[in-house]
């Protein structure tokens, strides 16, 4: 079970990734249909992730 939730959760990371690579602040107010804005880290950065992970109990 443990593994499962490893697993699931370095996906999450290597989609928020793969999204936030292609934004630049200039972008940073259009966002994907399907996704939404999130605010975390130490330096409360922004990332665009699929709005689908709002329903798994990692996120």
């Amino acid at each position: 079970m443990e593994q499962m939730r490893q697993q699931m959760e370095q996906q999450i990371l290597q989609e928020v990734q793969q999204q936030v690579k292609w934004m630049h602040k200039e972008e940073a107010a259009a966002v994907p249909r399907g996704c939404v804005t999130v605010y975390g880290g130490e330096g409360m950065r922004k990332f665009v992730i699929s709005a689908e992970y709002l329903s798994t109990p990692n996120f």
